[in-house]
C-alpha cells in the first residue's frame, strides 16, 4: 500500500477490513497482508472470488447509471470502499451528466485518504468518514449537506454493505432513515449477499469472520432482502441475481452469490 490514512483517523492493520478485502480482491494495492490473507481463505473453496466481486462492481456501475438516466444528478454512496478503482459510481454518474455529484461514505480511513484525490478531480465529488449504523451522523454531516439538496431526488446505492450490519444494528431501520430524507422521485439501490450462495462457500465465509475479526457476514434469503425496499417500488427486472439486472455480457455462475435491485420511491 502506498497511502498514509488521513492523519489522526484511527487505524488498524491487525484485522480484516471490508474495504482493503473488497480492494484487494478487485487488483488494488490499497490492502494490508491481513486482507490479503483474509482473501485467499475464502479462494481456497471460491477461487472465483474476485470475479464475484467484479460482477458486483459490474452491476453497481449499472445501476447508478440507469438512476442517472432517469435523471437523478445527486447520489450518496453508503459504504462505498475505495472508489478510486474504476468503475466506480462518480465514473458510472459522470458518463450521463458530467455535472452529477457524488458523497461517498466509509468508515474505514484508507477509504477516506481518498477524499483529497477526489476533491482535486473538480467540484461536486466528497467523501466523509462516518458509520452508515448511525444514519444521523451522515444524513446530517456538514460535507453531505453541502453537496446533496433532499428537496431534490436523490440516489442512493449500498453495494454489499448491509449484508455486513447484523440484525442487532437494525439495517432496515438505517435505510428507513434514509428513505424518510428522501423526497418521492429518489432511488435506492441494493446489492446484498444471497442465501442462495453455495453451503461450503457461506461456511468458509464465517470460518473468516470468527477465525481473522472480519465483520460477520449475512447471507440473507431473498425475502428478507425485499423488505430493505419497503416505500419503494422496484423497477424492473425487479430482485435478482445481480448477474440478471440489465446485463450487458454473459458471466458465468459463481459459489458466491449477490442479488440486486433498484427501487423507485412512491409518492
Amino acid at each position: 500500500m502506498d497511502r498514509d490514512p488521513t492523519p489522526g483517523a484511527e487505524f488498524d492493520t491487525t484485522t480484516p477490513s471490508v474495504a482493503r478485502t473488497y480492494d484487494y480482491l478487485l487488483g488494488g494495492k490499497d490492502n494490508y497482508e491481513v486482507d490479503r490473507q483474509a482473501v485467499e481463505m475464502l479462494r481456497m473453496v471460491a477461487p472465483e472470488a474476485p470475479l464475484t466481486a467484479r460482477m458486483n462492481r459490474e452491476f453497481g456501475k449499472r445501476a447508478v447509471r440507469y438512476i442517472a438516466e432517469q435523471g437523478i444528478r445527486q447520489f450518496i454512496d453508503l459504504g462505498s470502499g475505495i472508489p478510486t478503482s474504476p468503475p466506480s459510481v462518480h465514473d458510472a454518474v459522470r458518463s450521463v451528466d458530467p455535472t452529477a455529484r457524488v458523497v461517498y461514505v466509509d468508515i474505514d480511513p484508507v477509504v477516506a485518504a481518498h477524499s483529497r484525490a477526489l476533491r482535486s478531480i473538480g467540484p461536486g465529488l466528497d467523501t466523509i468518514l462516518a458509520d452508515i449504523r448511525q444514519p444521523e451522523t451522515v444524513l446530517d454531516h456538514p460535507d453531505l449537506q453541502a453537496l446533496i439538496d433532499f428537496n431534490e431526488p436523490v440516489g442512493v446505492v449500498i453495494f454489499s454493505v448491509l449484508d455486513v450490519i447484523e440484525d442487532k444494528d437494525n439495517p432496515l431501520g438505517i435505510v428507513r432513515q434514509f428513505r424518510e430524507r428522501m423526497t418521492p422521485g429518489s432511488y435506492l439501490g441494493i446489492s446484498h449477499l444471497s442465501g442462495r450462495s453455495a453451503p461450503d462457500a457461506v461456511a468458509q465465509t464465517h470460518k473468516i469472520s470468527q477465525e481473522t475479526g472480519f465483520p460477520a457476514v449475512n447471507f440473507r434469503p431473498d425475502e428478507e432482502v425485499l423488505r430493505i425496499f419497503d416505500g419503494f417500488d422496484l423497477v424492473e427486472p425487479g430482485l435478482v441475481d445481480i448477474r440478471e439486472w440489465h446485463p450487458e455480457r454473459d458471466t458465468p455462475q459463481v459459489k458466491i452469490k449477490l442479488v440486486g435491485g433498484v427501487g423507485r420511491k412512491a409518492a
